[in-house]
């Protein structure tokens, strides 16, 4: 199964890219605007290969999560609680 997960916190925007549990990319980017969360994803995207279309699952935490808008990945994603 193919997941992306995306940390916004307070300073940088993490993410990290599995398949069958196995981490294939991850990315550490300045800042926590909408900006910052679109460039991550594309550099986890970019660096496993995979397309947007291709994630089972995408899920999104950290204390910036809430701010994100629901369209801005084109695809349906979930908002974990940091502590989950």
């Amino acid at each position: 199964m193919k997941i992306a997960g995306i940390d916004i916190g307070g300073t940088n925007t993490h993410g990290v890219m599995l398949e069958d549990n196995k981490i294939l990319s991850k990315a550490i980017v300045r800042g926590n605007t909408e900006a910052a969360v679109r460039k991550c994803m594309k550099s986890i995207l970019d660096e496993s290969g995979f397309k947007i279309k291709d994630l089972q699952k995408l899920a999104v935490t950290g204390g910036n999560a809430r701010k994100l808008g629901k369209n801005v990945f084109g695809k349906k994603f979930v908002t974990v609680d940091e502590i989950r």
